[in-house]
């Protein structure tokens, strides 16, 4: 049976929303069909989250058998300037999804994945990122195309927050500001263990990527908040964004010291107390300060992620060379006759 991939067409669109729909329908049975893990999926932009539709991307590609087609992977790219100003070496790209058609073994995907990760490379882009939901058919895929897990995340969820009490946080919060960008990272590197931070945000560079629309632009909303705890240095990050109709709050906590979590909470309550309604929480493995403050807050822990990366600098280095070479070789020869 003969195989393509190539860049997608819109001549292909209505067959890769089919994909995606049937793809991701096993992954809403039982305890996924639930509304709030559903929410989540689409909030935190997990993987098989988003309607290929509704987000344009410049990385779209499918898989075509016979002149069908079979699957199809879809990824952005990460970056800290427009396209004029930016090095490639400081952008990543983060996949979206990879549906395929349910005749089709989970393992089918691995031209897709190598595909888009050769693309990347081409483009001189050295980093990918996904994020997979807890077994999910394709996360033995990933792994066996050069994806390595560096940790996890799981959203702890609160049907109302009615019954805990507001307060006004820790000393010295005051909201953020754009110019907080290295001291939020600098918070990051000391809450985040190192063999975490050297796979997922190697760099100041590439911790802007993952985290300056996550922690700036999308508390920093109208009607959101994104706080910090200014003791000289950063200690502290909260974010707090209300609800909408069909979508809980979205709180966001980090914390240099153990006895920040609680006061944080407390803050997030605050804002919202005149907002009755649902709220979640994401936090990673190794948090277990925060995860004990919101067990205790009786929240209930709901699903999880796990966080990949394939690290291709090696590679970009070596076709760098190649292309050098390659260039001096084809360089013309000037001398006397």
């Amino acid at each position: 049976m003969s195989s393509e991939i190539r860049s997608a067409q819109v001549t292909d669109w209505p067959r890769i929303d089919q994909l995606y729909s049937d793809g991701h329908a096993p992954t809403l049975q039982g305890e996924g069909q639930t509304h709030p893990i559903r929410l989540w999926q689409m909030l935190t932009r997990t993987f098989s989250s988003l309607l290929p539709l509704a987000t344009p991307s410049e990385l779209l590609y499918v898989l075509e058998q016979s002149g069908k087609v079979m699957g199809f992977i879809q990824a952005e790219v990460l970056s800290n300037g427009t396209a004029a100003r930016v090095r490639r070496a400081e952008e990543a790209v983060r996949v979206l999804n990879l549906s395929l058609a349910p005749e089709l073994s989970p393992t089918a995907g691995g031209a897709l994945i190598d595909h888009l990760c050769n693309e990347a490379l081409e483009m001189g882009v050295a980093r990918v990122y996904v994020r997979l939901p807890e077994g999910h058919g394709v996360v033995e895929s990933f792994r066996a195309h050069g994806f390595v897990p560096y940790a996890r995340d799981r959203v702890f969820y609160r049907a109302n927050l009615d019954g805990l009490e507001p307060g006004d946080g820790p000393p010295g919060l005051r909201r953020a500001r754009r110019k907080d960008l290295l001291g939020l990272f600098t918070l990051y590197l000391a809450v985040t263990p190192k063999v975490v931070s050297q796979m997922e945000a190697p760099d100041f560079a590439h911790w802007r990527l993952l985290y300056e629309s996550e922690w700036l632009e999308r508390f920093n909303r109208r009607t959101a908040h994104a706080m910090v705890v200014d003791a000289g240095e950063l200690d502290g990050w909260l974010g707090v964004q209300p609800g909408s109709p069909g979508r809980p709050h979205t709180l966001s906590m980090l914390a240099r010291s153990d006895s920040l979590a609680p006061a944080l909470l407390a803050r997030a309550v605050r804002e919202l107390v005149s907002q009755p309604g649902p709220a979640w929480v994401n936090v990673r493995n190794y948090d277990t300060a925060t995860t004990r403050v919101l067990q205790d807050a009786g929240f209930e822990g709901l699903a999880g992620q796990e966080l990949f990366v394939r690290d291709m600098r090696a590679a970009a280095r070596a076709l760098a060379a190649g292309r050098r070479k390659d260039e001096k070789a084809l360089a013309p020869a000037f001398g006397s006759m």
